[in-house]
Order: structure tokens, then sequence, then C-alpha cells
């Protein structure tokens, strides 16, 4: 189950670093040029974060693997510290769910995406293969 634990952490440290990136980074520039009032040529760079520019909404795109992390992790964790079947294939549904979400927005934010839901995928698939005397406690 240590497994389970160091993917889970692994992706949930990995969420955590896109949501401060979105807030923190720069990821747009730009430069514009142009004549100051005394006709002399200017001309300026500028920086944006992924939430600059596209809002909250962008935030809450890069806030998807660290929800996703939360529901996995207690899903498998559980409250008792033990996962059923159950709990085990919807935490597996929601990976899978996520990871359709990276292959659609591959060409935008999905690549950064993949570590989280590489993370999320093996601690579900370490979760499935443990036998059921080998559960947590």
């Amino acid at each position: 189950m240590t497994t389970v634990r160091f993917a889970l952490a692994g992706a949930t440290v990995w969420s955590i670093a896109l949501v401060v990136g979105a807030l923190a980074l720069p990821a747009y520039s730009g430069d514009t040029a142009g004549t100051d009032s005394t006709g002399a040529a200017t001309s300026s760079s500028t920086t944006a974060t992924l939430v600059e520019v596209n809002g909250w909404w962008g935030l809450v795109l890069a806030g998807i693997p660290l929800a996703a992390c939360v529901v996995v992790g207690t899903l498998l964790l559980g409250p008792a510290g033990r996962a059923g079947r159950a709990a085990q294939v919807a935490a597996a549904v929601i990976v899978a769910l996520l990871g359709a979400l990276t292959i659609l927005s591959l060409l935008s934010i999905g690549l950064f995406l993949v570590p989280a839901v590489a993370g999320l995928g093996l601690a579900v698939l370490a979760a499935l293969s443990a036998s059921p005397a080998k559960t947590p406690t």
C-alpha cells in the first residue's frame, strides 16, 4: 500500500504545483511597438499568467487534477484506511475521465496534466492489484 501512498503524494504535489503555476508563472508574453509623444520609437514586453489571461476559469482548469487527487485519495485510502472494490473502481473511472480530459487538451494544458494522471493511474493500479488480504488497516 506504500506504492499507492507514494503515487498519490506525487500526483498531489504535481497538482498543487499546477495551481501555483497558474497563479504565478508567466504563460503568455507579448511585445508592443509604437512611438511616444516626441515621435521616438518605443517597445515593451509584457507577460501574463494563465489566470490573468483566462480569469478564474484558468484556475478551475488547473485545479481539476488536484480535485481528482483528493477524491481518488479519499476513495483509495478511505476514512478507515480501507478501500472496497467499489471504491477502487470508482477511483479508476475518475482517473480514466481525467485521462480523457488530458488527451483532449494535449495541445494546450494537457501536457502538464500527464504526470498527475500517471501518478493517479499508478495508485489505482496498485490498489486494484493488491490482494484482499493485503488491504491496509
